[in-house]
């Protein structure tokens, strides 16, 4: 689950993260087959939604924010 090692297993990179993302992605893919156009605009008005998230989360410090962020420096 976390980068490291056991006796017998060394992990460098943890893939449980990332199977949420896979099935956003796969979710997207077949959306995409079905209708393009809609996949477009969902996908635009997706992005837009999480960039405004990351402005927001940034500037009052949130969750995501491993380090202190120095006032008026948005990325560490």
């Amino acid at each position: 689950m976390i980068p490291g090692h056991t006796n017998i297993w060394v992990v460098f990179y943890p893939v449980v993260p990332w199977l949420g993302a896979t099935g956003m992605g796969l979710l997207f893919g077949e959306l995409l087959e079905k209708d393009a156009e809609r996949a477009g605009r969902m996908a635009g008005w997706t992005g837009l939604g999480l960039l405004v998230l990351f402005v927001i989360l940034r500037a009052i410090g949130g969750f995501g924010n491993l380090n202190e962020v120095p006032p008026g420096r948005w990325v560490s």
